[in-house]
Formats: structure tokens, C-alpha cells, sequence
């Protein structure tokens, strides 16, 4: 071959050389960049749903707290209006009944039966208390139980983020690091 076409095909090789390796270059660049890009936007992404998920998640216990806790006080008031109804009832029955059956020499018995009353009553009055009370630990109990696992939520949700920017900067410092090396060298 002729050497000016040698070295002609020399210096046109090169000059493609040159630029295929800073079209590599550029590529590279723009990828690197619209990967960065790419990755800011799934965090940004990722933090506004698991927030909006665990806002969510919060407000339905916050509910469904609220109405536990309002249909246990209901059931409850509706028990203590019930058991006093009935009390009432039966000692107006029982004091009627006794009422009739006093004649003019049991003033003695009247007394007696008065106090027997009244101390049934307060008998009767203090297991209706104790009984309300049990009820009443139940329900704490029930609303510290929900408290629990609304913390045991929070904590675990804390958790999941603290991974997700673990991973989000390990991604960043997998992407940044890469610019700093050029193919080829």
C-alpha cells in the first residue's frame, strides 16, 4: 500500500479513537447523572409513602381505640343503669312486701329487716363496684396492650427507614464513587 494512504488511515483510526472515547466518556457522564437523579427521586418516593403508610396506620388504631374504648363505656353504663333498675325494683318489692306483712308489735323486725336490707344493698352495691372496677383494668389494660404495639409499630417503621437510607446512601456512594474513575484508566 501506499504510505500516505497508511498514514492517512493512521491518522483518521486515531482521530476515531478519540472521539469514541469521549463520546464513552459523555455517555458515561449522563448515566451517571440521571442515575443519581433516578435514585433522589425513588427515596423522595419511598419516604412519602412509608409516611403516608404509617400516618395510616396510626390514625385507623387511633380509631379503632376510640371506639373500643367508647362501646366499652357504653356496655358499661348500660350494665350499671340495668343493675341499679333492677335493685331498685327489687327492694321496692322487698320493702313493700315487708311493708304489709309489719303489724303493730314488729316494730322491732322492721328495724331489723331495714338493716338486713340496707345491708344487702351495700352488699349487692359493693360487688356491683368491684365488678365495675375488674371491668374498668380490663379496659386500661386493653389501652396500655394498644399503646404497646402503637410504639412496637413506630419503632419497627424507624427501623425500615433507617434501612431504606442505609441502602439510599450506600447507593449514593456507589454512584458518586463511580465518577471519580474513568474507563480506561
Amino acid at each position: 500500500m501506499d504510505a500516505d494512504l497508511v498514514a492517512y488511515l493512521d491518522q483518521r483510526f486515531a482521530e476515531i479513537r478519540r472521539e469514541i472515547t469521549a463520546s464513552a466518556v459523555s455517555v458515561t457522564d449522563t448515566l451517571r447523572t440521571e442515575i443519581a437523579a433516578s435514585a433522589a427521586n425513588v427515596t423522595d418516593t419511598l419516604r412519602t409513602e412509608i409516611a403516608a403508610s404509617a400516618a395510616s396506620v396510626t390514625d385507623t388504631l387511633r380509631t379503632e381505640i376510640a371506639a373500643s374504648a367508647a362501646s366499652v363505656t357504653d356496655t358499661l353504663r348500660a350494665e350499671i343503669a340495668a343493675s341499679a333498675a333492677s335493685v331498685t325494683d327489687t327492694l321496692r318489692t322487698e320493702i313493700a312486701a315487708s311493708a304489709a306483712s309489719v303489724t303493730d308489735q314488729s316494730v322491732a323486725r322492721e328495724d331489723r329487716l331495714r338493716s338486713d336490707i340496707s345491708a344487702d344493698t351495700a352488699r349487692h352495691i359493693g360487688t356491683m363496684v368491684e365488678d365495675l372496677v375488674s371491668k374498668i383494668e380490663l379496659v386500661a389494660e386493653g389501652v396500655r396492650t394498644v399503646d404497646r404495639r402503637l410504639d412496637r409499630f413506630s419503632n419497627e417503621v424507624r427501623e425500615e427507614f433507617q434501612k431504606v437510607d442505609r441502602r439510599l446512601l450506600r447507593l449514593h456512594a456507589r454512584v458518586s464513587g463511580g465518577r471519580r474513575r474513568r474507563p480506561g484508566r
